[in-house]
């Protein structure tokens, strides 16, 4: 959606054996495009890129695939499946279409975008939380750094950096 209307098209997904995601007008319940086939028995998360042109979604089948979309037109861009943990967030970095994360049950994955798909890189959080940690929710902020709440309490802090390895920054 254009910036000027960031929050007048909506995201839905449905459970199910064959699950739909329904993008609609919120402000007249208008269905613009129905995303057919693309998970099995439900969807447990939508996110718009920050240019409004990609939906990003999480299926909840046994590998808890996560696929990117041209809403517009219907058309899967990429799929991957994220492991057989479930997720719980899914996020985009705020000024890149190519870039988000995914996180849950003793996991957190960056992703982005080539020509070949989604590559992932699994977030470090140091000796301390080292194991079994779990995030519950990830969100960026407006300069791009990525913020992990942990099933122990814990704040991560993940810098802007694009390279191969994401650690967590000392606090």
């Amino acid at each position: 959606p254009e910036k000027s209307n960031r929050f007048s098209v909506v995201a839905t997904g449905e459970i199910g054996r064959n699950p739909k995601i329904i993008v609609w007008k919120s402000s007249t319940m208008e269905v613009l495009t129905i995303i057919k086939d693309c998970h099995k028995r439900g969807v447990c998360r939508v996110e718009f890129s920050p240019s409004g042109t990609i939906l990003a979604s999480v299926g909840i089948d046994d590998q808890n695939s996560l696929a990117l979309h041209d809403w517009r037109s219907g058309d899967e861009l990429a799929k991957v499946r994220t492991g057989g943990d479930k997720v719980f967030g899914l996020a985009y970095h705020p000024t890149n279409d190519g870039s988000l994360v995914t996180c849950g049950h003793n996991h957190m994955t960056f992703w982005t975008r080539t020509d070949r798909g989604l590559d992932d890189v699994s977030a470090k959080f140091g000796s301390g939380l080292a194991g079994g940690v779990s995030v519950l929710d990830t969100c960026y902020d407006a300069t791009g750094r990525c913020f992990a709440a942990t099933s122990l309490g814990h704040l991560g802090v993940f810098a802007t950096s694009t390279g191969k390895s994401k650690a967590m920054l000392g606090l």
